[in-house]
C-alpha cells in the first residue's frame, strides 16, 4: 500500500527556493574579477570557443559503436560519458549566446570555465589519441579556475540575497518506492529524454546497458546522504538560478571542485529524478537479459506505446502518473491498484488502470498483460 502524500493535493504550491542571480535580482557578494585575470587568460577564452566547436563535432554514436565493453567498470565509464555528453549538449543549447562573447560577469566566466573543464574531461576519453593535448589544456583551465577560487570566496549577504520561488510544473509521478518524481518542464536531464536516447542507441547498436540501474540507485542514496553538487544540479535540473548551499562559501560548479547542498526541497527533487533513472534503466536491462531478440522487442515496445515516454514509464517501469488534466486522478498499471492506492481512494482520488507491458521470461518476449488470465482474475477476485 502506498502511503498517502498530502502534498499532491496542492501541487501548484510546490516550489524550489533558489537564488536569483539575474538582472532583476543579483546576489550582493564579495566577488570581483580583476582586469589582470582577463589579460592573463585571454588565450583561454579563445580556446574555449574552439573546444566548444570541437565538442559539437563529437559523434557520440560512433564512440558508442567503436568501444567494446572490456569490463563492467569500463562499461560504466562509457555510459557515464554518453550521459555527460548529453548533459553538456543541453547546457550549451541553453547558454549558446553567452558563449559567443565573453563579458565581465564573474559568474558567467566561472561557469564557462567549468563547462570547458567538463568538455576536456570528456575529450580525453572520446579521443584518447590526443589525450596529452587535452590533459595539458585541462591543467591550464584548472589553474585559471583555481585562481578564481582564490578570488571568489563568494560570501552570501543574507540580507541582500534575492530568492526565486521556482514552481515545479504539474508533471508528477509516484515511483515504485513511493517517492515523488517531477519530470520538470522540458529539460532532457530531468524528463528522461537523454536516458531514452541512450536506450534507443544501445538497442540499435546491440550494446548492453547492464549496471546503470544500480549506478543511479547508489547515486540517489549518496545524494540523499551527502547532498548534491552543482554538477548534479546542472545535469538533472539546469535552471538559470543557483541552489542554496548549506556552506557559507560557494566553492564551485563541478563534482571535483564544488561544495554540496542539502536544501531539502531541491535535494528531494534531484533524488526523485535520479531514482526515476534507476527504475527506467532496470526495465530495459531486464529486456536485454530475458528477451531472445531485444532489438526486435524494443521496436515492438515502441509500437505498443506509440513511442510515448510517459506510457513507457507507467506501463513498463511501474511509475504512477498523477494526472494534471483530471482532478485527483492517478493512472497506474498496478493490477492490485485498489489495495495499493486504498488511502488515495479513501481520500476521494480516482484511479485509472491501464494494462502493464511485461517481460515474459519463459518466452523471451514482451507483451501486454493478459487481463483474462487466471492469475489476473485471481488478484481481481481478492480486491
Amino acid at each position: 500500500m502506498i502511503k498517502y502524500i498530502k502534498q499532491l493535493e496542492n501541487r501548484n504550491e510546490y516550489y524550489l527556493p533558489l537564488i536569483d542571480t539575474g538582472e532583476n535580482g543579483k546576489v550582493n557578494c564579495e566577488f570581483k574579477i580583476p582586469l589582470s585575470f582577463y589579460i592573463e587568460n585571454k588565450d583561454l577564452f579563445e580556446e574555449s570557443k574552439n573546444y566548444i566547436n570541437l565538442f559539437k563535432k563529437i559523434d557520440i554514436e560512433k564512440y558508442c559503436r567503436e568501444n567494446s565493453f572490456q569490463s563492467h567498470k569500463h562499461y560504466i565509464e562509457i555510459c557515464s560519458n554518453i550521459l555527460e555528453y548529453e548533459s553538456i549538449k543541453g547546457a550549451l543549447l541553453l547558454d549558446l549566446k553567452g558563449y559567443e562573447k565573453i563579458d565581465f560577469e564573474p559568474m558567467s566566466v566561472k561557469y564557462l570555465i567549468s563547462i570547458i573543464l567538463r568538455i576536456l574531461s570528456l575529450l580525453i576519453d572520446v579521443y584518447p589519441h590526443n589525450k596529452d593535448i587535452y590533459i595539458k589544456s585541462h591543467n591550464k583551465f584548472k589553474y585559471a579556475y583555481d585562481k578564481l577560487k582564490k578570488i571568489d570566496s563568494i560570501i552570501y549577504n543574507k540580507n541582500a540575497m534575492k530568492y526565486k520561488k521556482v514552481f515545479l510544473p504539474d508533471s508528477w509521478f509516484i515511483l515504485p518506492n513511493q517517492i515523488l518524481y517531477n519530470a520538470g518542464d522540458g529539460h532532457k536531464g530531468s524528463d528522461l529524454t537523454y536516458a531514452f536516447y541512450h536506450i534507443d542507441n544501445s538497442f540499435e547498436c546491440s550494446k548492453k546497458i547492464k549496471g546503470l540501474s544500480k549506478y543511479h540507485y547508489d547515486l540517489a542514496k549518496e545524494i540523499k546522504k551527502n547532498g548534491f553538487t552543482e554538477v548534479d544540479f546542472n545535469k538533472y535540473i539546469n535552471y538559470n538560478y543557483y541552489a542554496i548551499y548549506s556552506d557559507t562559501i560557494y566553492n564551485g560548479t563541478t563534482h571535483e571542485y564544488g561544495a554540496t547542498c542539502q536544501e531539502k526541497y531541491t535535494l528531494n527533487h534531484i533524488v526523485g529524478i535520479v531514482m526515476a533513472h534507476a527504475y527506467f534503466y532496470k526495465f530495459f536491462e531486464d529486456m536485454q537479459n530475458y528477451c531472445l531478440s531485444p532489438k526486435e522487442e524494443f521496436e515492438k515496445l515502441k509500437k505498443l506505446t506509440n513511442n510515448e515516454l510517459t506510457d513507457i514509464l507507467v506501463r513498463c517501469c511501474g511509475f504512477h502518473k498523477v494526472e494534471s488534466q483530471l482532478k485527483k486522478t492517478i493512472t497506474t498499471s498496478d493490477v492490485n491498484y485498489k489495495y495499493t492506492f486504498k488511502e488515495y481512494i479513501d481520500n476521494g482520488w480516482n484511479i485509472v488502470f491501464i494494462p502493464p507491458i511485461i517481460i515474459k521470461m519463459d518466452l523471451g518476449i514482451i507483451s501486454e498483460l493478459d487481463m483474462e488470465s487466471p492469475f489476473v482474475k485471481k488478484i481481481y477476485k481478492k480486491i
